[in-house]
């Protein structure tokens, strides 16, 4: 499941708007720290949200999982192509792993209609500059009608491949 709700914690009764801030703020704060223990410490509170949120720890293996692919390979090239570049892989691979997380916790604690509306009353105040949210909201929630389709045609695709 790419998107919708899972758990029954109380970050799924948060409205979209605290939602999408709180993660917007969680993800810019990954980029401020700097030393292992505020690594550990930011670590520490996404667990504790993670597991607030009742998501399971397959959920959550499985959101590793999926970004694996993206991980290694950056950590390899940072440790190959730049100076102390084992430290700095380290480094970009733990900014992404959080970032990951964080993603994990909204896409899993909202459902796709939430986003759309969350995302539309934060952009509101853009409407006094011209930009139509009337549109936006309509495209967007066109968009996210089609990530459950999409998700059932890319299992299908996988047990079909699997089945071979």
């Amino acid at each position: 499941m790419l998107h919708g709700l899972e758990g029954k914690g109380w970050l799924q009764r948060l409205g979209p708007r605290i939602k999408l801030l709180g993660a917007l703020a969680l993800i810019v704060s990954v980029f401020f720290l700097r030393t292992l223990w505020a690594y550990l410490g930011f670590s520490l509170l996404l667990l504790v949200l993670l597991l607030l949120a009742r998501l399971g720890w397959r959920v959550i293996l499985r959101g590793l999982a999926m970004i694996s692919s993206l991980i290694a390979p950056a950590f390899l090239l940072q440790a190959f192509l730049v100076p102390h570049g084992l430290v700095h892989g380290a480094i970009l691979a733990a900014r992404l792993i959080l970032i990951a997380m964080v993603s994990l916790l909204l896409n899993k604690t909202m459902e796709p209609w939430e986003l759309a509306e969350g995302l539309t009353a934060l952009l509101r105040p853009l409407a006094l500059l011209g930009f139509p949210i009337g549109r936006f909201a309509f495209v967007l929630s066109l968009a996210l009608r089609a990530i459950p389709q999409v998700n059932r045609d890319l299992e299908i695709i996988i047990k079909a491949q699997r089945a071979r």
